[in-house]
């Protein structure tokens, strides 16, 4: 901002007062005005910051809604893991654990190793109390059970992941999630459906074979050789050839 003072030399002393009285209040304007528009700057920048963060928080909501918080009954756990011929050697991954219900009752009653994975703090923490809880009764069960936070994409996508060994995989996520499960598991493996019937000792072959156990909803473009009802929620068994890398 410019501000033109006329020459002091000439006019009364009255003049000279109501010219300074201007440059005053002139000046006065200016620094209100500046003030004004670097307020509104901030204000601007604060709605910004604020707007970014509500996205990231909905990104890792989107993220973590991909599972259900639905709990199983215990009753179709029972039945389910019965069906599967868990053994002490077994390697059994859920992948959106929630409160960790499927591989505890697989570790106590079948003594197979289990990893859970889920986005979820509240709930991982609630199925670690549980562990810690069920420690002082079974102390084997602290080298049976870990839990992962980590989106199940990635997990099951990553190099090294224990995915790659599973006998038993447990997915509880809803249906656009199971699509993306699907895609990702034809990606990486012999989806075939495998030849032997569920049940049959002689075609067992655990070697060859991943069983996979959907809840809630189906995996698409794979054909289910046993399903079950059990109150709210269906239960889907699969069985595949061993994923390959």
């Amino acid at each position: 901002m410019v501000i033109t003072v006329a020459s002091a030399s000439t006019g009364s002393s009255s003049d000279k007062k109501k010219r300074k009285k201007m440059i005053r209040k002139a000046l006065l304007s200016f620094a209100k005005t500046k003030l004004q528009n670097s307020q509104q700057k901030l204000c601007r920048s604060i709605k910004n910051r604020s707007s970014d963060d509500t996205k990231n928080d909905v990104g890792q909501q989107n993220e973590s809604s991909f599972s259900l918080i639905s709990p199983t009954p215990q009753n179709a756990i029972s039945r389910v893991l019965l069906k599967l011929k868990l053994s002490s050697n077994s390697l059994l991954i859920d992948l959106g654990c929630g409160d960790g219900r499927w591989i505890i009752h697989a570790a106590q009653e079948y003594g197979c190793h289990c990893i859970g994975c889920d986005v979820d703090d509240q709930r991982l923490d609630l199925a670690k109390r549980k562990i810690d809880e069920m420690v002082t009764i079974n102390s084997s069960l602290s080298n049976k059970i870990c839990f992962v936070k980590r989106n199940v994409f990635e997990y099951i996508q990553e190099q090294n992941s224990p995915v790659w060994n599973v006998n038993v995989l447990i997915v509880y996520l809803f249906r656009e999630a199971m699509e993306r499960i699907a895609t990702i598991l034809k990606d990486h493996a012999i989806m075939t459906q495998h030849h032997c019937r569920f049940g049959k000792e002689e075609d067992n072959d655990d070697d060859e074979c991943v069983q996979i156990v959907c809840v809630g909803f189906a995996l698409p473009s794979f054909t289910p050789f046993w399903q079950n009802q059990f109150g709210g929620i269906r239960i889907y068994l699969y069985r595949v050839k061993r994923f390959i890398k």
